[in-house]
């Protein structure tokens, strides 16, 4: 039994650090690699489509295709500056293609977000 409250103890005390640690991170959200999830790249991208072109949310999944919402090629370069202000990021216009999915234009959003050296706007 002794061995176990040992193992507990240490446990406990490996984690405190790493526990403190996420707190104080999300006391200081802000949109960066740390916090962007899938869900809220996919919550600030219904965000933007509904105020911008004015895509219900409850249309915005990762599944829908591009162009049955509405988004052509130039609309996919407008998404990418505003997310891009919103997010401190340039976004690389290029890799957008209007006939993809939100599941796609989420993780092109998450793949520049986690690059360490990416451009800043």
């Amino acid at each position: 039994m002794g061995g176990h409250d040992t193992d507990l103890a240490l446990t406990h005390m490996c984690l405190t650090p790493h526990e403190n640690k996420h707190i104080e991170t999300r006391q200081h959200q802000r949109f960066n690699v740390m916090s962007m999830s899938e869900q809220a790249t996919l919550d600030l991208l219904a965000q933007i489509l509904e105020q911008k072109f004015g895509v219900p949310r409850d249309k915005v999944a990762l599944g829908t295709n591009l162009e049955e919402i509405g988004l052509d090629s130039l609309a996919l370069i407008e998404v990418s500056l505003t997310l891009g202000k919103r997010l401190g990021r340039q976004l690389p216009t290029e890799d957008m293609d209007s006939s993809g999915t939100v599941s796609k234009l989420v993780e092109l959003v998450r793949t520049e977000m986690e690059r360490p050296d990416g451009p800043t706007t």
